[in-house]
Parts: C-alpha cells; sequence; structure tokens
C-alpha cells in the first residue's frame, strides 16, 4: 500500500515527514492523508510527482541515496540517475490497488476519492459477496437506498444506527466468508481487534463512516456558491436588534465556560462592537471550528451580527489557520463568502509554524474588548473562555496581534473590478458566472457577472488543490467524451 510505503521510506532514510515536505511543497496535512489512505493520488499527479522529486533532492543533499537504492534494488528497481524517479514511484505504489473512478451526481464529471462512503461500502460488500437485496433485507433498508449508496447518490450520515446495522452485518459476514484478515489490513484496525468483535466493530464504523470532506467536493461547493452568489435573504436571519439586547451588552461575565460558553461570548463581542461603532476586528483561532459549524442556530446568529458589521464599515482582519486539510481551508473560506463578497474582510494566513499540544482563539475588538483562550487539543468543549475589557489586555493582545502580522500573508486577494470596458471572459465548464486561470504560481478565480470581482490565491496548498482540480475535471470531461 502506498501509505505503508511511504513509512516504510521515512524509517529508511531517517527522516521526519515534517522535514521531507518542506523538500516536496507540500503541506504536513497533505502527507498525513496519503500515509493513512484517506488520499491516494495517481502515480503521475503532480502531487506525487513532487513528492518524489522532493524525496530525491533531500536524499541527494544529505547523503541518503546509500539508504535509499537497496529499497529499490531489493524489489527489482533499476537505480541509474536517469530513470530514478519512475523506479522510486512504481516502489511506491506496489502493492497498492488505485482506487476505481466513480461519477459523482453533483458534479460536472468530477470524480470522488476512494475515501469517499460509495467507493467503501462498495469493496466491503465485494468483500463480503453480498448483493444490494440481501444485504438491505439483512440491514432492514431498502435495497435501493443500498444502490444510492453504493453509487454515491447519497450516504446515511444523518442515521448513526442504520450506519451500525450495516457495520455489524458487514464485519459478521465478511467473518463468515473467511476474509476477516484482509478486513483487519483494509482498514488499520489495531492488533486486539483481531480478537475483540467490539473493537473491530467501532473500528470498522469510523473508517467506513469517516464523512471527511474531500478537496474536490469543497472547491466545487466554493466554486458553486461563487457561480451562482447572491446574498442570504435577511428574512431567513435573525435580525441584530434581537441579538443586541442590554442583557447581553450588561453582562459582566470575566469568564465562560465550553462551546455554548464561546458562542455567548461571541455574541456579546460582536453586539458590543456594533453598539460602540468599532473601526476594526482581529479573529484568530486555529482550535476546531465546531462551534461555527456544528450549531445552525448559532451560525445564523453569527451571520446576522457579522453581516451588520460590515454594513456598518468594521473592517475585519480574520488570520485563517492553514495547518487544516485543504478542504477545511476551503469550507472554511465557503463560509465566509458572502462576507467576503463586501469587500470588508481581509483574510491573511500566518508562517509561523503552528504547535500540537495546545489551541489559542483571540478575537480582538481594539480599545473595547476581547475573547482569548488557550487549551490543550481535545478539550475546548469544556475549556475556559476569558472576556478581557481592561485597558492592559486589550493592548497586551492589540501588541500581540501586530506582531502575529509580522509573519503573515494575505491567504486570499479579493479585488472588485470594473465592469465596464472590461474584456469578456469565458466561464470554466460547467460554471456560467465563473472563470478559472492557472497562473505559474497563482490561481485566479473571476465572477463574469456582477458583483464583478476576482479572487487570488498564491499559497502552495491552495494552489494545489485548485490545480488537481482542474486537472481531473480536465480528465473526466475527455473521458466522457
Amino acid at each position: 500500500m502506498l501509505g505503508d510505503n511511504i513509512t516504510v521510506l521515512l524509517r529508511t532514510m531517517q527522516v521526519k515527514g515534517n522535514v521531507l515536505t518542506s523538500y516536496c511543497g507540500i503541506a504536513d496535512a497533505t502527507l498525513s492523508r496519503i500515509k493513512t489512505g484517506k488520499k491516494i493520488p495517481k502515480p503521475d499527479s503532480i502531487l506525487m510527482q513532487k513528492f518524489v522529486q522532493g524525496v530525491l533532492s533531500y536524499a541527494r543533499k544529505n547523503d541518503r541515496l546509500e539508504l535509499l537504492f537497496p529499497l529499490l534494488e531489493e524489489k527489482g528497481f533499476p537505480v541509474d540517475e536517469t530513470g530514478l524517479e519512475k523506479s522510486l514511484t512504481e516502489w511506491l505504489y506496489q502493492d497498492t490497488v488505485l482506487p476505481a473512478r466513480r461519477k459523482s451526481p453533483h458534479s460536472a464529471g468530477l470524480s470522488l476519492p476512494f475515501s469517499a462512503f460509495a467507493e467503501k461500502l462498495d469493496h466491503l460488500m465485494k468483500l463480503a459477496g453480498i448483493s444490494n437485496a440481501r444485504f438491505g433485507h439483512l440491514v432492514n433498508i431498502d435495497p435501493s437506498h443500498i444502490s444510492r449508496f453504493r453509487n454515491g447518490h447519497r450516504t446515511p450520515k444523518g442515521s448513526p444506527e442504520a450506519v451500525m446495522r450495516m457495520c455489524m452485518v458487514l464485519m459478521d459476514q465478511i467473518t463468515q466468508k473467511g476474509h476477516k484478515d484482509t478486513l483487519l489490513k483494509l482498514i488499520h484496525a489495531p492488533a486486539s481487534a483481531g480478537t475483540d468483535d467490539d473493537v473491530l466493530l467501532i473500528c470498522l464504523r469510523n473508517w467506513l463512516c469517516d464523512f471527511e470532506q474531500d478537496e474536490n467536493t469543497a472547491l466545487e461547493q466554493f466554486l458553486g456558491n461563487l457561480d451562482s452568489f447572491s446574498p442570504l435573504p435577511a428574512s431567513s436571519l435573525p435580525s441584530p436588534d434581537s441579538l443586541i439586547t442590554d442583557e447581553r451588552l450588561q453582562d459582566d461575565s470575566v469568564c465562560y465556560k465550553g462551546t455554548a460558553g464561546l458562542q455567548e461570548a461571541i455574541l456579546r463581542f460582536l453586539a458590543t462592537a456594533i453598539r460602540k461603532n468599532a473601526k476594526e476586528l482581529f479573529l484568530y483561532s486555529d482550535q476546531k471550528m465546531d462551534w461555527l459549524t456544528g450549531n445552525p442556530d448559532f451560525r445564523l446568529k453569527w451571520i446576522s451580527l457579522m453581516t451588520e458589521c460590515v454594513k456598518r464599515k468594521i473592517r475585519i482582519k480574520i488570520i485563517h489557520n492553514i495547518d487544516r486539510t485543504p478542504a477545511e481551508m476551503i469550507t472554511a473560506i465557503n463560509n465566509w463568502l458572502p462576507l467576503y463578497m463586501s469587500g470588508m474582510i481581509e483574510p491573511y494566513y500566518c508562517t509561523l509554524k503552528n504547535g500540537n499540544r495546545f489551541s489559542h482563539t483571540i478575537f480582538l475588538c481594539p480599545d473595547i474588548a476581547c475573547i482569548e483562550g488557550c487549551h490543550m487539543y481535545g478539550s475546548q468543549e469544556f475549556g475556559l473562555y476569558q472576556y478581557h475589557t481592561g485597558k492592559e489586555f486589550l493592548d497586551y493582545y492589540s501588541q500581540s496581534f501586530a506582531l502575529l502580522f509580522q509573519s503573515c500573508h494575505y491567504l486570499v486577494r479579493m479585488q472588485f473590478l470594473d465592469s465596464t470596458g472590461r474584456e469578456p471572459s469565458t466561464p470554466s465548464d460547467p460554471y456560467n458566472n465563473v472563470c478559472i486561470t492557472i497562473n505559474k504560481a497563482s490561481v485566479v478565480i473571476t465572477r463574469t457577472d456582477a458583483p464583478y470581482m476576482s479572487f487570488t490565491f498564491t499559497h502552495p496548498l491552495m494552489y494545489d488543490a485548485f490545480q488537481n482540480f482542474v486537472e481531473q475535471k480536465s480528465v473526466d470531461s475527455s473521458n466522457t467524451n
């Protein structure tokens, strides 16, 4: 398997993944997803070309070729300089079954990765030797729904009970067929799962139902939303006046607990900024975004107050966390899209390396208020968030943001375009109002209809995501012609 071979490669060359990625020009998170099997790029993809070239560059500069050559020679791959890239690529992909691609009903020829639920379910059902009709009978689900699960038309994401029944039946059927060892290897289960069915069941459920959004799907949603952009109707949002209450403004709490506490602190923070006619807001958080994405009611309140800030010309500078996966980053940008279109948002990313022990959140309204929290990773749901209004705290966090911005670059540059005298741009298929341009070091997304705007991405992670997206769309389009 590709992921296992990369692990062997790192161990043999005595190099850590984060060191190697700096030579390859890819994100640590991307390498991690490949190692765990969540992402299986094609051997001829730009991503793998960069990885192989980075490995060889590291080996040459650090005298590690003598460690690499025995790996290749043991499997019969030549190690002459002219064919070294080809040999290393073939060695990496030995024993790797590339996923069959399926057409998504929600895309114009775009394909799902093997990590998608449909691909995994189809693989498991074939391993179990079970038909849609038989499986549907055993799990008490209509066979037509099973068919839709397998072809990617839908997932049982909203029904955990159905998911657990499916996993129990699949585990039993695969075991009866004598393929338990194959299953254990497929889902990377720990040794204890071989003798403990309860452990195996949980491992199977977690592997099958990894509904993590892949970057193509996230990009598809972003481009689709940009293509058909229209402001969120005010009628669908709670009115700002209903949120900017005297009770909230007069709250003098200095500490809020857990996710619900953070949400209430944010509503107070934004309401206060609006009432006191703040000039700008500074936002930074590298903790998980569940506080925003996991509660639809709160998200609408957040959008309402953020929109009111924008209407009142409060400039918002946000430092995005680029240590997330490309899909998470694109989803975050997608959530901010309606506000981006206002021109009042300045999105940045920080070049400083993030740690993996603590997460931090700092939301600052200069001279007015600041929300601050620092937690061990995994403890955010019951963590404590401080709400500061004292001058010494506000001055300190203003200075902290000033230092942080010295190590920041724009994540996306947005520009309003003059509609008069513009050369017409041809929309990129299948979109009506979006043109995608891949330059040497940037990707430019242009709206070809009002509001006329351009979005320029230069960060390597985002550049790679868009480039792979366009390449895959081109391949899928040629396959359908």
